[in-house]
């Protein structure tokens, strides 16, 4: 599991290195995705195939599974760690998410996310965690 943030910076070869915890759970196969909130998930082969699992259950008949599936699987990438912790994030995958220099690594579970620092930093202030946790029990997703 990936848990907690960290703020890194990527060279201009598109190197990432991640943080030493994460490094313990990223074994095998690793694919970089185009994520919600113009963010970048960072997924283990395995975590990404039951992600995408998600929208290929459904076939190709309904449009909007379609369109899920296509977005999903033509932002993505293979990534390997190199020796130094490191992953290579595609250029066309940095310009979407706007990593220049810094580059905020979080932890959601599953998955990691590289986030533009600002873009972080106005989103988690977005938060308001008490009325969405308001929502949230309202609607049936927490109890």
């Amino acid at each position: 599991m990936f848990t907690g943030t960290y703020q890194h910076t990527i060279d201009v070869k598109g190197r990432l290195s991640l943080p030493a915890n994460f490094r313990k759970n990223l074994v095998g196969d690793l694919v970089v995705v185009k994520g919600f909130d113009n963010c970048l998930q960072l997924f283990p082969q395995a975590a990404y195939e039951e992600f995408l699992s998600n929208f290929t259950a459904g076939g190709s008949i309904e449009p909007r599974i379609r369109k899920m599936r296509r977005y999903f699987m033509s932002g993505s990438a293979p990534v390997e760690l190199d020796g130094a912790g490191r992953i290579r994030v595609p250029q066309l995958l940095r310009e979407f998410a706007e990593l220049e220099k810094g580059v905020i690594v979080n932890g959601d579970g599953d998955h990691i996310e590289l986030w533009n620092p600002e873009a972080w930093e106005a989103y988690i202030n977005d938060i308001d965690v008490e009325d969405l946790a308001s929502e949230l029990v309202a609607a049936g997703f927490l109890a």
